[in-house]
């Protein structure tokens, strides 16, 4: 694939090229539209031998130690969204999922936040 697609003919910048150890291949791109322009071209060039997997962004994961046990997990998104209003403004989501005593007996809360966080 990587003699018969010419990323400079489609006009995509690709920024690294890898490949894993099972046969496949992994690009990093810039533009949502470079994107979509890469895709099309392997799909015409390559038709149904090639499976194209475009990958999502995870969701990160937040461990906040030592929370005082009267915090529960519905007042601790509202705190933290209520705290800190500029790392939610395109509407990304962040949920606390559990709460949950360590060895020492110190209680922590896991988060979700959204991926673009």
């Amino acid at each position: 694939m990587k003699k018969e697609i010419n990323p400079t003919n489609i006009k995509v910048g690709i920024k690294t090229l890898k490949t894993i150890r099972d046969g496949r291949l992994a690009t990093e791109r810039s533009s949502e539209e470079e994107i979509n322009s890469l895709i099309s071209a392997i799909s015409t060039k390559f038709g149904e031998k090639l499976e194209i997997i475009k990958t999502t962004l995870r969701k990160p994961n937040l461990i906040i130690y030592n929370v005082t046990e009267e915090i529960t997990i519905e007042k601790a998104t509202i705190i933290i969204k209520d705290r800190n209003p500029e790392i939610t403004p395109n509407g990304e989501e962040i949920v606390a999922n559990f709460g949950y005593k360590n060895k020492k007996g110190k209680y922590n809360m896991f988060i979700e936040l959204g991926p673009k966080i």
